[in-house]
């Protein structure tokens, strides 16, 4: 279903792209009316208050929440903080370095290569990548499923 959606076929590639585009949800309306910098605009673009850019902010992570399957029912209880994994991943994404050069203050390499092989794996990046997708195009005011083109 998602996989004609791009070209690219990396599922962490659809990921940052569509996070990115999250982020400027807004821009493209705006920049129909021409106001993108005016002091209403201004604080929703705003990511200085993020301990990194890639962060996901509140707003992102509502949208996003919902979509991660819940821990698995028995053994251990899940001791990692879900969004900060997905702030992990999100600046192993941005920033392209590597897995070894994460920063300390976010969950260790092995916990963020788990959840993104396991996420990769059960399809739940897939289905991020969708729902980010039909909002996305939603936003611009465009149908959810594109056309491509035919009438």
């Amino acid at each position: 279903m998602c996989k004609d959606i791009l070209d690219c076929q990396c599922p962490s590639e659809k990921l940052l792209n569509h996070m990115s585009r999250m982020r400027f949800k807004g821009l493209v309306a705006n920049l129909r009316t021409r106001s993108v910098w005016i002091a209403e605009n201004r604080g929703s673009y705003d990511r200085s208050k993020l301990h990194y850019p890639s962060d996901v902010t509140d707003d992102e992570w509502n949208h996003i929440a919902p979509l991660i399957p819940p821990a698995k029912r028995g053994g251990r209880r899940r001791s990692v903080d879900v969004r900060e994994v997905v702030n992990g991943l999100m600046y192993i994404l941005s920033t392209g370095c590597q897995w070894r050069a994460i920063p300390k203050d976010l969950p260790p390499r092995s916990t963020l290569f788990e959840y993104f092989d396991l996420w990769d794996y059960d399809g739940t990046l897939e289905c991020i990548h969708h729902a980010l997708y039909v909002r996305c195009r939603e936003a611009m005011g465009r149908e959810a499923s594109p056309t491509g083109g035919c009438h």
